[in-house]
């Protein structure tokens, strides 16, 4: 049976117990459309539905007497009985992403990015337990007092709710720990999953058992009644696992199993597609040494190639996996080669972007091509170009740099600026205008032999028009440039964090940060601008953010590039006498401010202005002031 309501990923899901209301009990799930749905089980549409956050639902957890504790990326967690939020828990800096009931004890527990679990008892935090050294994922009960966490840190932590001390610190995985669930028998206490592709059971507070997975992320885990484990991974499967050798797959399902997470295994620890060095391995007369441990995987030279055995305990033989196949330096993304392709976390519950990369691009034109794809916040620029920089250190630019006698890209040539790198010139090279040196300035002479033919724009051969050549999407452009991508998550996210970390004079209100983030939700949604006007009170808590020091500013200036799109805020800002010091307000962040983030979202405001005709018309008037930035 498929259950349907939702209109984007569903990021969680319980199942509530049976009552008198629900004899069969009550599936719930929570969304990234920021709702909670609860479905009968025999019936594909839902029953219920519960609004109340503003952002996608992460975590949710059943209690007595139909209640439903949620957790969300809008920092809250709430309580729902009978489909109405009776309370909401608001203390954390960041998303809520774990939640558990403890109802020996009458309290409620969540965990969050940032870093803390919190005990509330009544709707108020009677206790924060911190320890963790990154974000919170999981959380469960493992007695009356007792809970255990794990996160981003790669631990797993048992606490004392009551204490808030930690009483112990598990380690094993080896990357992020998504899941963790109390095991019902006796041979095992508790398992756990996470991005190292394992499921791992501990007994004895001692790690007993990894079972690795032919997939990058094991995103959850479950333990049934007849003690069997489930988990769902990123390769959209769910496997089941069990100690019954009643239940255990076919011979021919085990030995497929096998075979996937070897070839997994081996392209894991190749993951940049190097070449193997066939001559350097093993050759096929060592297949007598007996392996090391069940499921070792281990590659040998058979003639001119490789092959990859695994081998069985049972049977005492190397069994052939498969053949190995070599591959050059770059990776494949999109049809295009690539010296690199990063897996990035950029949002929280949904799977890693792709970060392409060629050593010879520019880091923030990289970066900049990323964020528009993705449809990130500008915010993110110098994160992103940071990262390409501190994972590419080292690394030259090979045969990828162009020569002097070929076409440089002004974007991506060998002339390219790189910030800290001292720029090398040939005394007859025209190099990029944007990024190079020689480049060209009206009114310079330029030292080019007349005869040179070279283009000051694009390098050393002009640009050569052909019959029938490629036609520009993007190019000329015949219209205004509107910029309307935005995550709306990672805006409120770091708006939330910057509004704890400036003066206190400066900071919002618990009431305002929700006002706000209700606004933001409504004006990044054009299709609903007719249904309400915006209220002033809410521009008012704008200015207020705007104001905040430049380090920390630049949040305020991408809401303001959402709002000025709606007609009421851009005829308020542009019709009137307001005009006139709404765009001198502007050019501030490009005259005054050294910090590239607010210059680059001042612009985007500014071309946003013309989504109005008022808008456009101040533009026009403006457009001497304007246009010597």
């Amino acid at each position: 049976m498929t259950y349907v309501g939702h209109q984007d990923y569903i990021n969680s899901m319980c199942v509530m117990p049976p009552s008198s209301d629900y004899p069969d009990g009550v599936i719930f799930t929570g969304g990234h459309d920021n709702l909670i749905l609860g479905f009968l089980p025999n019936k594909t549409e839902p029953e219920l539905r519960l609004e109340g956050h503003s952002n996608v639902i992460s975590a949710l957890s059943p209690g007595k007497f139909g209640t439903l504790l949620s957790g969300s990326w809008d920092g809250t967690a709430r309580v729902w009985l009978k489909s109405k939020s009776v309370m909401v828990l608001q203390e954390h800096e960041g998303s809520v992403l774990a939640v558990s009931f403890m109802s020996s004890q009458g309290i409620m527990i969540t965990g969050s990015s940032d870093k803390s679990i919190k005990v509330w008892r009544g709707g108020n935090c009677e206790r924060t337990l911190t320890g963790h050294t990154d974000c919170v994922r999981a959380l469960c009960v493992c007695s009356d007092v007792d809970i255990l966490s794990c996160g981003n840190d790669c631990t797993i932590r048992k606490w004392n709710v009551l204490t808030g001390q930690c009483q112990q610190t598990f380690h094993g995985h080896s990357s992020f720990i998504y899941g963790i669930c109390m095991y019902p028998g006796k041979t095992v206490d508790f398992v756990s999953c996470g991005e190292d592709r394992s499921l791992r059971m501990w007994k004895d507070d001692k790690l007993i058992q990894t079972i690795t997975h032919p997939a990058q992320s094991v995103w959850t885990v479950s333990c049934l009644s007849n003690g069997d484990i489930i988990t769902g991974t990123s390769d959209g499967l769910a496997r089941i696992f069990t100690m019954d050798v009643t239940r255990l797959a076919s011979d021919e399902q085990l030995k497929n199993f096998s075979k996937q997470e070897a070839l997994f295994t081996i392209n894991a620890s190749n993951p940049k597609g190097k070449n193997v060095n066939i001559s350097e391995l093993p050759g096929i007369e060592a297949i007598g040494i007996p392996g090391k441990k069940d499921g070792q995987v281990k590659m040998f030279r058979n003639g001119d190639v490789a092959e990859a055995y695994q081998w069985s305990a049972d049977s005492q033989l190397w069994e052939r996996v498969g053949e190995v196949l070599s591959s050059s330096n770059k990776e494949t993304y999109e049809g295009k080669e690539y010296d690199h392709v990063f897996s990035v976390d950029v949002e929280e519950g949904k799977p890693h972007k792709k970060l392409p990369y060629n050593l010879s691009e520019d880091p923030w034109y990289a970066a900049q091509r990323f964020i528009d794809k993705e449809s990130l916040p500008q915010v993110y620029l110098d994160q992103v170009a940071k990262f390409i920089i501190d994972n590419t250190k080292g690394q030259a630019l090979a045969s990828s740099v162009p020569t002097s006698n070929e076409y440089s890209d002004p974007f991506t040539g060998g002339s390219r600026y790189v910030p800290g790198r001292q720029i090398e010139q040939s005394s007859n090279a025209a190099s990029d205008p944007f990024t190079g040196t020689s480049r060209y300035i009206p009114g310079q002479q330029s030292n080019q032999d007349a005869g040179s033919g070279s283009d000051p724009f694009t390098g050393n051969r002009p640009v050569q028009v052909k019959p029938n050549s490629t036609v520009f999407k993007y190019f000329p452009k015949t219209s205004h440039l509107l910029f309307d991508g935005i995550n709306v998550t990672g805006l409120l996210s770091k708006l939330n964090s910057f509004n704890a970390s400036v003066p206190a004079n400066h900071q919002l209100t618990n009431e305002q940060l929700l006002q706000l983030t209700e606004s933001v939700n409504f004006a990044c949604r054009p299709e609903n601008y007719n249904q309400r006007q915006l209220d002033i009170k809410e521009l008012d808590i704008l200015a207020k953010v705007l104001d905040w020091p430049e380090d920390f500013v630049f949040p305020g200036l991408d809401i303001l590039r959402l709002y000025i799109r709606h007609p009421q805020v851009n005829t308020y800002f542009t019709a009137t006498d307001r005009g006139a010091d709404f765009i001198t307000s502007l050019l501030h962040f490009l005259r005054d401010s050294s910090k590239i983030n607010n210059c680059l979202l001042a612009l985007r405001v500014l071309a946003n202005v013309f989504s109005n005709p008022s808008g456009a018309n101040l533009m026009v008037i403006c457009c001497d002031d304007v246009s010597i930035f």
